[in-house]
């Protein structure tokens, strides 16, 4: 995903306050995009959660794309 793009789609995302249930395969996931994806968030709100974390700097973006790279090649 190219940068612009990210920061795009953060600017559009949401945070969303936890739940505490686990969902099924929540347990087995490495990465926060995971979990984001296992509880239904859209990538607007995951985008938006790691450029959050990070003050919106550049390390939010970073840190979604090793996560996004990792989860491309995990497998189930």
């Amino acid at each position: 995903m190219e940068r612009n793009k990210f920061f795009q789609l953060a600017s559009e995302g949401k945070l969303h306050k936890a739940t505490g249930k686990q969902l099924p395969g929540e347990e087995k996931a490495e990465t926060p995009l995971k979990r984001g994806l296992i509880n239904g968030y859209s990538l607007s709100d995951i985008c938006h959660f790691y450029a959050f974390r990070r003050c919106f700097h550049e390390e939010g973006y970073k840190e979604f794309m090793v996560d996004l790279s990792f989860e491309n090649g995990a497998k189930d």
